[in-house]
């Protein structure tokens, strides 16, 4: 695993577990307010439409670094992406 893998899956690690905490917390609502503001649609499409612990945990961690698109295009450069 590459350092930019690593750095991704502890990303991912992270994220999951914050937003695990928030759908707890704030609800389904909030938490796809948050994943539709940072990722683009294509990226959006892994997640099921309903949320549940299990369901958003399987879908973050499932993500590869390389099929990742962010709905900011600075994100996507290294990619050569852009929306």
């Amino acid at each position: 695993m590459g350092h930019d893998e690593d750095g991704f899956s502890t990303g991912i690690r992270l994220y999951t577990e914050g937003l695990l905490r928030k759908l707890k917390n704030e609800g389904e609502d909030a938490v796809q307010k948050d994943l539709k503001s940072i990722f683009a649609d294509d990226t959006l499409n892994v997640f099921p439409e309903k949320l549940t612990k299990k369901s958003l945990r399987k879908a973050l961690m499932g993500l590869k670094h390389d099929e990742v698109i962010y709905r900011d295009n600075k994100f996507n450069k290294d990619k050569g992406e852009t929306l």
